[in-house]
């Protein structure tokens, strides 16, 4: 082949990669000095050392990712460096001389990209924004490409378990020309405290964030809890966008716009109402949960069948054997129904508050068992004792047992195991975001699909449903 031929072909393909062009493909006729070429450059992704392999797509301006640092602060992110042209000059210089090519126009890969499986539009005061229910979307160009419009920086909230389970949603977003910044948080309820809260400031601080850059959410409920406080701060209010991970996640902590921070003293005790652009949700990604996870999960969307659409619980799955596909449809009627209850009562002063159904005496519980249990089995176990008060200061019988059987059918604890005591829980819902007025408040459900809410009249009753349904029997 001709010098002045495979100069052109060079030239070719160094011009899509300036304006970056994704999913590129060699083409076939390239000699092999051309495939050579990329695989003397560092900054060259791996896959395009072979021709007619698929490329690894660079940022807008052609530039690569560089190497992980470590913060002074201990948060981990990354960022676009901007080599990959000067460490290609070598081998440009060395092989421009001995070979040139005539190009023909490298062809584009499409990413084929399916049809939402559904989209439930959240309407929450002001604010509106979609939910889009979609198999694969996370690992999608395209979908970030519109989640990240014009910002210039994204800042990806992760846990590093999180980050290794979802390689293909940190690679996408840095495919769409942003420069993406990966804030490292620990993995559980050890993330969501002031000190970590302090860590991520400093972080976006040094990479000069600004608040038309976005800040998303990739995690579970205690990443997007996290992640929307961060967000609604910083300078006063950033961009967000939720990604979450979890089924908890999906059917509860990324819709509503609640965000919180724990305290030694309690459970998201400090907090915002801060609503992000959008949830991306993927139903794949429940594939990577644990059984337990699963259950966890479980628990808010059998709250929300009880407080607003009995439908719910009639779907229920067997979380050990259903595939993922299964829980399309019960992710979609939990959101519609939280979408319903939370448009006209953004602050959870009204309809909202039913969306508590469990989680008073549940987040006591949680916290007394030092997050031993999961948020979603606390909820669980908060759930029988709002049943048990409802048959006591209601009279309505039945309501425990019903409650107890749709928990036991997707294997959710009914009774405590923990050493929690009703001190401890009674003393912790005393600080309740939801007492009124020094009395916790709890939300009722007498049947299916109806609610109410409801004060405690005095702490016999309290400790008489704790004695009945939740103190841990004697062996």
């Amino acid at each position: 082949m001709a010098p002045d031929q495979f100069h052109d072909l060079f030239k070719a393909w160094q011009k899509r990669l300036r304006r970056g062009s994704h999913r590129v493909r060699p083409p076939s006729h390239a000699p092999a000095a051309f495939v050579t070429a990329h695989a003397a450059c560092p900054s060259s992704p791996p896959a395009i050392c072979s021709p007619g392999r698929r490329v690894g797509a660079p940022s807008a301006a052609g530039r690569r990712i560089a190497p992980r640092t470590v913060l002074p602060a201990g948060v981990h992110w990354d960022r676009h460096g901007s080599a990959a042209q000067r460490a290609c000059e070598p081998a440009v210089r060395r092989l421009a001389g001995s070979q040139r090519a005539v190009a023909r126009k490298a062809p584009e890969v499409e990413e084929a990209v399916p049809p939402a499986s559904a989209t439930v539009v959240i309407r929450a005061g002001s604010a509106t924004y979609p939910f889009t229910l979609a198999s694969g979307q996370l690992g999608r160009i395209g979908t970030w490409r519109e989640a990240v419009g014009n910002a210039r920086t994204v800042a990806v909230i992760t846990s590093r378990p999180v980050a290794a389970l979802f390689p293909g949603a940190l690679r996408a977003i840095a495919e769409t020309g942003a420069r993406r910044v990966v804030l490292e948080i620990p993995d559980g309820e050890d993330a969501k405290t002031l000190q970590v809260v302090g860590r991520c400031y400093q972080a976006l601080a040094q990479a000069r964030f600004t608040r038309s850059d976005l800040v998303v959410a990739l995690g579970g409920g205690t990443v997007t809890d996290l992640a929307g406080f961060i967000a609604s701060t910083w300078k006063r209010g950033a961009r967000l966008v939720h990604a979450p991970t979890t089924l908890l996640a999906l059917v509860d902590a990324a819709v509503g716009g609640k965000t919180g921070i724990n305290l030694p003293s309690g459970k998201n005790l400090a907090g915002t109402f801060y609503q992000p652009e959008r949830v991306l949700a993927d139903d794949t990604v429940l594939t990577s949960l644990p059984v337990r996870e699963l259950r966890s999960g479980l628990a808010e969307v059998i709250k929300c069948g009880f407080i607003a659409d009995p439908a719910i619980l009639d779907l229920l799955p067997d979380p050990a054997r259903a595939q993922a596909q299964r829980y399309l449809r019960l992710i979609e009627l939990s959101v519609r129904a939280k979408a319903q209850l939370l448009a006209d009562d953004v602050t959870d002063r009204g309809l909202r508050r039913h969306l508590n159904y469990g989680h008073t005496a549940g987040q006591a519980i949680e916290t007394a068992s030092g997050f031993t249990l999961r948020h979603g089995e606390a909820v669980a176990l908060g759930m029988v004792y709002a049943a048990r008060l409802c048959e006591l200061l209601t009279g309505v019988r039945g309501v425990t047992a019903d409650t107890q059987d749709a928990l036991h059918r997707v294997g959710l604890p009914t009774r405590l195991q923990a050493a929690v005591s009703f001190e401890q829980m009674w003393d912790l819902m005393q600080q309740d975001k939801k007492v009124s007025p020094g009395r916790p408040s709890f939300v009722l459900s007498p049947r299916r699909g109806t609610a109410t809410l409801a004060c405690m009249p005095q702490r016999e009753i309290a400790r008489a449903a704790f004695d009945d349904v939740l103190r841990p029997e004697r062996r």
